[in-house]
């Protein structure tokens, strides 16, 4: 790669801004946190707060077990298994909204973010980006700014 200075430079690092900018890249990253957060919750794993540690979702009460043993329960969770999946509305109802610079992981209904909130409010939180997947967003963006500036 030549060496680049002055205007020439300053184009290319605005250029690769209004990439990394953009709302596609946004989405992309929603869409990367957004399955992050399913595929960590399906498994049993919750965050209790923003940039947190990972940690088991609170296990079910035994009552609790006894009645979901007579629910039709999702494919992807058991009467035990405490994963926030008794019908899988809820996590299916993630969404992700991107503009310029910026992007959310959300729900696309009041019931559903109800349902979160009681699900946090009774131990079980899972809605936010953990310490391993911030991590992980920094290397993509590094990676794609890399990219960017070699062309």
């Amino acid at each position: 790669m030549a060496k680049k200075i002055g205007s020439e430079l300053v184009k290319e690092l605005k250029d690769a801004l209004d990439i990394l900018e953009s709302p596609e890249f946004m989405k992309q990253l929603g869409e990367f946190v957004k399955k992050g957060i399913l595929d960590r919750t399906k498994a049993g794993v919750g965050v209790d707060n923003p940039g947190g540690n990972r940690k088991p979702l609170k296990p079910l009460s035994p009552a609790y077990v006894e009645q979901r043993k007579r629910m039709k329960l999702a494919k992807d969770t058991s009467p035990g298994k405490s994963n926030l999946t008794q019908t899988g509305k809820m996590l299916k109802d993630l969404t992700v909204i991107s503009t310029k610079a910026k992007t959310a992981v959300d729900f696309k209904n009041d019931e559903s973010k109800t349902k979160a909130k009681h699900n946090e409010d009774n131990g079980r939180p899972f809605a936010y980006v953990d310490k391993e997947q911030i991590k992980e967003v920094e290397a993509i963006v590094q990676a794609k700014l890399e990219e960017l500036l070699k062309k």
